[in-house]
């Protein structure tokens, strides 16, 4: 680090506590107009991203802060806060202004269009060229659309002035729906989790975690799948769950005899379904409550028996290959110190601010009320007990972490907004719904690598936001229920953090496993199976997302499901007969799909298909003992 960078990186600590604490200010006395809110939000994440990741970042730093910012990192900070000064100084003409009808100066063009490259560099810096990439392509689509070579997609285009006023001078763009979600939602509940961290709640996870599972068979890589899901109620980020739990957990599943590529998958894919674990979640959790217009509660109730058996997925799996490894469980000596007692009363704010959510509180004030019990809780044991240095890094913390989620919304907001403006989720939905012929499982299969391909090295949020936007209309279209068409566009933007090309949570689980990435990046994909056939279950019957209309055929698609997740974990990990593999596999594939599929017919049909493999596995490993016995005979 130079030391010319250190006043740079004790600004950026005084810059990221002020934007705690303007949020907490406004979180107790009331909002300002969204075009005064949300430009001052962003205005605190371009600078804090200026000035904690360089231009040109090395590769050899720890963190960001530590990366070497400069002069010219503070040039870009002084340009954003600029830009965001100019449109709080003349406020009142943009609220009152007319969109489209009154003009647009030339001065908002020029700040305009600074601020929305300002933004695409922080994007850049922060997230890496993915997204910047994808708003670059739908800007031009938007200027060139009557160029467009797909006739059913082209439009006329816009002029430069049009598209400031739209995308800067009105709350549909840039200051749209995503950033607003950053603004009132998010940030409160990244808060609660950095209050929750610094005072232990974190590490409260981990020794729940390793207290069930750390003496069963291959207990190591359950901890991993029950800590992930876990921290996933405070964090709802797949990397930072991995970087969280994974400095733990990795390490003890290689010494319990896991492979290095399969410990990095398990953390991957434990981690990646903690933006699937209520009753936190992800980012995208919030945007999507905000896009369907209904209490982040009802999303909530939705998201929990598909996330449950995601990791029953996964736990039966690493079960498996502790079996067909012989892994014991992991001996005293080696088992992390755990220290429930001494951290369980930092439960209660997590539990309040649950109960706060489900009594239909406001998710902002919920979160700052939770945040409000952590302190004077946290003081009931020296070990978690909080003074004003840790309250100070807790805010810090709560602000940088903020970053990667108001960019991204940032961004995801312009594109948006072009969607919108071109109609073009609209046109994508009707193309849809031509290739697919009307065919909902073809649909599906559609847009499901599309939210994959778009989810390509970019944030679960952004991903989510632009797929749902695009894709999920062409699912409501053919009769799909709004939360199920939404839900399934964001589980498979969530599954893109463990899909190759570019599998981030992967990546940075083989980086902890000393793996290679590309081995470590499919393995997270084939133990992912859970995530891909669930959201194929509950789009065919909602009743999964707890949208019951009845109650014996609710328990009869929950029984056939969970039954199939289990010859699916069977045929990922398979250990019948060898000779017999090449055919059994498959049928158990067969037998878990069939079973998922909540038709009475294919519940039946799987059922049986299922334990004829069964039995005719048993027999067939016991003709393969009886002739190895006879050999060595």
């Amino acid at each position: 680090m130079r030391s010319g960078s250190r006043w740079i990186i004790r600004v950026a600590s005084v810059v990221a506590i002020s934007w705690s604490v303007f949020q907490l200010y406004t979180a107790g006395t009331g909002f300002f107009h969204v075009m005064v809110q949300r430009p001052i939000h962003l205005g605190f994440a371009l600078i804090l991203s200026f000035l904690t990741y360089p231009l040109i970042a090395r590769k050899t730093a720890d963190s960001p802060g530590e990366l070497g910012a400069g002069i010219k990192d503070v040039i870009f900070a002084l340009f954003a806060a600029a830009a965001i000064a100019y449109l709080l100084i003349d406020q009142g003409r943009i609220i009152e202004r007319v969109t489209f009808v009154d003009p647009v100066e030339t001065a908002d063009i020029i700040v305009g269009l600074g601020l929305i490259l300002l933004t695409l560099e922080a994007g850049r810096r922060t997230l890496g060229y993915a997204l910047p990439s994808v708003a670059l392509f739908f800007m031009a689509y938007l200027f060139w659309g009557h160029l467009f070579p797909i006739q059913s997609l082209a439009h006329r285009g816009i002029s430069l002035s049009r598209f400031i006023d739209m995308q800067i001078l009105t709350p549909t763009g840039l200051f749209g729906i995503p950033i607003g979600v950053s603004t009132d939602t998010v940030f409160y509940f990244l808060l609660f989790a950095a209050f929750l961290e610094i005072s232990g709640g974190g590490r409260l996870f981990t020794d729940v975690a390793f207290k069930i599972t750390g003496r069963a068979r291959g207990g190591s890589a359950k901890a991993a799948v029950v800590g992930s899901s876990l921290m996933g109620t405070i964090s709802g980020s797949a990397v930072a769950n991995v970087v969280g739990t994974g400095i733990f957990t990795i390490p003890m599943m290689k010494r319990g005899g896991y492979p290095g590529y399969f410990s990095g998958a398990v953390e991957a894919v434990s981690s990646t379904g903690g933006q699937i674990m209520p009753p936190v979640m992800g980012a995208g959790a919030f945007v999507m409550a905000e896009m369907l217009g209904v209490p982040y509660a009802q999303i909530v109730k939705a998201a929990i028996i598909p996330a449950v058996t995601y990791y029953l997925a996964l736990y039966l799996i690493v079960d498996r290959k502790a079996k067909q490894d012989g892994l014991a469980a992991i001996p005293a000596s080696e088992l992390p110190k755990v220290e429930i007692a001494q951290r369980f009363h930092l439960l209660f704010p997590l539990a309040l601010l649950v109960y706060l959510i489900f009594e239909g509180r406001s998710l902002m004030l919920s979160s700052t009320i939770s945040i409000a019990t952590i302190v004077p809780l946290s003081l009931l044991r020296t070990s978690t007990r909080m003074n004003w240095r840790k309250i100070l890094i807790a805010l810090e913390n709560g602000a940088k972490q903020a970053v990667s989620a108001a960019i991204p919304c940032a961004i995801a907001g312009i594109i948006v907004g072009i969607i919108v403006f071109t109609g073009l989720g609209l046109r994508l939905s009707s193309f849809i719904v031509s290739i697919s012929g009307g065919n909902i499982f073809l649909a599906m299969a559609l847009v499901m690598c599309g939210c994959i391909i778009l989810g390509t090295g970019m944030p679960t949020t952004a991903a989510y936001i632009i797929s749902a936007a695009v894709m999920a209309p062409a699912l409501v279209e053919l009769k799909m229920i709004p939360i199920a068409a939404h839900m399934f566009c964001f589980y498979f933007a969530c599954l893109s953090m463990v899909t190759p090309p570019v599998a981030l949570a992967a990546f940075a689980a083989a980086s902890l496993a000393g793996s290679g990435t590309w081995k470590t990046g499919w393995t997270a994909f084939i133990l992912a199976v859970g995530g891909v056939v669930i959201p194929f279950a509950f789009a065919r019957n909602p009743a999964l997302l707890l949208q019951i209309t009845s109650i014996p055929d609710f328990l009869w698609v929950l029984a056939t499901v969970i039954v199939g997740i289990y010859a699916l974990s069977s045929a990922v990990i398979y250990m019948g007969p060898s000779r017999f593999g090449w055919l059994f596999r498959p049928a158990y594939v067969v037998a878990g799909f069939l079973l998922v599929d909540p038709g009475k017919m294919t519940d039946l049909i799987g059922l049986g298909l299922l334990v004829l493999v069964l039995l005719l596995s048993r027999f067939g490993a016991k003709d393969e003992r009886v002739l190895a016995e006879e050999n060595k005979a």
